[in-house]
């Protein structure tokens, strides 16, 4: 924002609140806080302030709505969260076979009981790749 452009927005809250006291070092400290934003958010929230306020604002009061407004519009020209990776049944399947006959033979199961067991569990408890 411009000095131009903070003076327009400090004029227009000195307009709005003509019973407030408003001397050079008070405007000097809202134009210097002014500045620092974008003109179209600080606008809004002084034409906001002044619609709905029956008080002069504060230079922290001006600030919270000017970044709530950034925010708000931050969030709705974000771009929406990336999809989450679809799971590949394949790995799962292969490291739920391998951890299962790994602690099957250490109890003692038979390559063939190990297949059994380890064909039933995949088709009833792990989808297919389907």
């Amino acid at each position: 924002m411009t000095s131009t452009e903070a003076a327009e927005l400090i004029s227009a809250l000195h307009g709005a609140y003509p019973g407030v006291y408003f001397d050079d070092p008070v405007a000097e400290a809202f134009g210097n806080s002014l500045i620092t934003n974008e003109y179209r958010w600080a606008k809004q929230a002084v034409t906001e302030w002044i619609n709905t306020m029956e008080r002069f604002p504060t230079i922290a009061e001006l600030n919270r709505n000017v970044r709530r407004l950034r925010d708000t519009d931050n969030e709705r020209n974000a771009l929406p969260p990336a999809a989450e990776p679809k799971p590949d049944v394949a790995v799962a399947r292969a490291a739920f076979a391998r951890g299962y006959r790994m602690a099957r033979e250490r109890a003692g199961d038979t390559e063939e009981q190990i297949e059994r067991k380890l064909t039933g569990h995949l088709n009833r408890y792990v989808p297919s790749d389907s």
